[in-house]
């Protein structure tokens, strides 16, 4: 947004060959506050109309001087056409990490979005081992029980866990079960409870993914980690793959990811932050998205996401750089595509208006992003090999894609918003520039 405070993407879903987009917005200040659900619409998930909020706390909450409000949430659409959302509303609290309730609401759009319906509170009771953390429904209709299926984060019994909840009309729900409990290192390395749960079937396999609030992972002090878990999905329970849980972002700026399946096609958008690095003071906004993303499973059923390419009315140059050619751009690039096939290790350098310099490189079993002279080589993958990589870079956000999207990693650096030199050293490389539809609104 162009002002005001944003993180969660919310209620993501097509409608009538248009993209709808929610987030979790703070109007009134640029720093996270009372939650509101902010609207934009796109039909090329590039160009974006901004609409008024739409969903609002119910209480005045700066009056009260306390915190809450509209927590993030999904949205099914159904067979009339009508937009259905749930979402977890924080009753007024006084205390950012304990002794809250919270509460799931259900709320039905207006055709033109401008406002819901009607509200109403549709979950309150907790089940038996979950302390207050209990939110951001994801809801899906499923035909083969013709059964609504509610997913919550939340913490049992001090772990956290996902829970599941059923329903034949979408309003009046029942607690079905657990349905799945972290790892017990995570409850081991500050692992609150899980937050903004999505889960979906992906080429005939379910994926479920994750945030944890609090965790910490500890060989790198890297936090706002996504994870994900394939598996089946039969009769309510989950029994996950004998695959290892993925951590899907090697960076620490990807995050509360919310997807949607439309066409054949899995779509999704995370929130490009984290709680550790902010925005400079002075800035009239916080928080961005990250690019759209598709999903797909590859042959190790490994969850893979690859940009969604703006569209060709944006590109305004393109440029074949051979090995170790150095590309200069005095004027600055501030939105680019740099696509590559290397052979073994290399060396990407972009240097940004001020003589930053941001490196992706492979060495030896390591996939590593980093701002030289600041960045101490967290921000790494492990990885055999490097087939392809496709980095996009966008007024300071970096976004990693390599090896058809298995290994992924994102960072937003504040110090650099434009580029004037590219170098690769290790492979050829084709750079494609773009103009930014953010100026041109």
């Amino acid at each position: 947004p162009r002002t005001g405070w944003m993180n969660d993407p919310n209620g993501l879903h097509y409608k009538n060959g248009e993209w709808h987009l929610f987030y979790q917005y703070h109007p009134h200040s640029s720093q996270w506050g009372p939650m509101h659900w902010n609207h934009a619409v796109s039909r090329d998930l590039y160009h974006w109309r901004h609409y008024p909020v739409f969903l609002q706390p119910e209480q005045n909450l700066s009056a009260l001087g306390a915190t809450g409000g509209a927590f993030s949430g999904s949205v099914y659409i159904d067979k009339q056409g009508k937009t259905r959302f749930w979402y977890t509303e924080r009753l007024p609290a006084y205390d950012l990490y304990r002794g809250y309730r919270e509460v799931q609401k259900m709320a039905v759009a207006h055709d033109d979005y401008d406002k819901p319906e009607w509200v109403k509170t549709v979950l309150t009771d907790l089940p038996a081992g979950v302390d207050c953390d209990f939110r951001d429904p994801k809801v899906w209709y499923e035909e083969a029980d013709a059964t609504f299926y509610m997913i919550l984060g939340a913490s049992v019994n001090g772990d956290p866990a996902m829970l599941l909840f059923h329903s034949a009309d979408s309003e009046r729900w029942t607690f079905h079960h657990v349905l799945y409990v972290a790892p017990g290192y995570f409850r081991e390395n500050g692992g609150r409870c899980v937050e903004c749960p999505d889960f979906f079937c992906l080429d005939g396999v379910w994926v479920l993914i994750i945030g944890v609030v609090g965790y910490k992972e500890p060989t790198t002090g890297r936090h706002n980690l996504l994870f994900a878990q394939t598996g089946t999905f039969r009769n309510g329970y989950f029994t996950p793959s004998e695959q290892p849980l993925q951590t899907l972002d090697f960076g620490t700026d990807f995050y509360a990811l919310q997807t949607w399946g439309e066409d054949d096609r899995r779509i999704g958008f995370a929130w490009l932050y984290n709680w550790a690095t902010q925005k400079p003071v002075d800035s009239a906004y916080s928080g961005e998205m990250s690019l759209p993303r598709r999903f797909h499973l590859n042959a190790q059923q490994r969850l893979c996401m690859m940009p969604e390419l703006p569209p060709e009315s944006l590109v305004v140059s393109r440029h074949a750089l051979d090995d170790g050619d150095i590309w200069v751009n005095e004027k600055g690039c501030k939105a680019g595509i740099v696509t590559f096939m290397p052979a073994g290790g290399f060396r990407l350098t972009l240097t940004g208006d001020s003589g930053q310099q941001i490196i992706l490189e492979q060495e030896g079993k390591n996939l590593t992003l980093y701002e030289k002279g600041r960045d101490d080589g967290r921000y790494r993958a492990p990885v055999a090999s490097v087939s392809d990589v496709t980095l996009c870079f966008d007024a300071g956000i970096v976004e990693v894609f390599a090896n058809e999207g298995s290994v992924c990693g994102t960072r937003r650096y504040y110090s650099c918003s434009q580029l004037t030199r590219i170098q690769l050293s290790g492979a050829p490389a084709q750079l494609t520039q773009y103009r930014s539809t953010y100026s041109q609104e």
